[in-house]
């Protein structure tokens, strides 16, 4: 699993190499940049699936995603709502988890030795 852009890289070098083997979520939530639109157009033409996350409004992208997970962002108060979005994240990390528990459990453990080791967390 890889967030992309990588620091230090673009957008396009990272984006090269994917394949139809690969997965591509993409979040695009209101106030999306320019970008998304053709990004997603072009990874339809490099035929590489995509998992489209975003508010229900977004329907004009749906052709250019395999599948759509919406998660609503109306809220009573003045500001838009991520509760659902990020409840949706976790059930996804989880999920792609639970399917890679044999390699993904020791890793988690060798990272948490890792920071002990290093020292690099502030302890609570």
């Amino acid at each position: 699993m890889l967030v992309l852009p990588q620091p230090g890289q673009s957008l396009s070098e990272e984006l090269v190499d994917l394949t139809a083997d690969d997965l591509v979520v993409m979040m695009a939530f209101r106030r999306r940049p320019r970008i998304v639109r053709p990004l997603l157009q072009q990874l339809q033409r490099d035929g590489v699936p995509v998992l489209l996350m975003c508010e229900p409004q977004a329907h004009s992208l749906f052709p250019l995603s395999r599948w759509q997970l919406c998660a609503p962002l109306d809220s009573v108060s003045a500001y838009d709502s991520y509760a659902s979005v990020n409840s949706l994240i976790n059930l996804l990390a989880n999920a792609f988890l639970h399917e890679t528990l044999d390699s993904g459990r020791p890793r988690i453990h060798d990272i948490a030795t890792l920071y002990q080791q290093l020292d690099e967390l502030e302890q609570r």
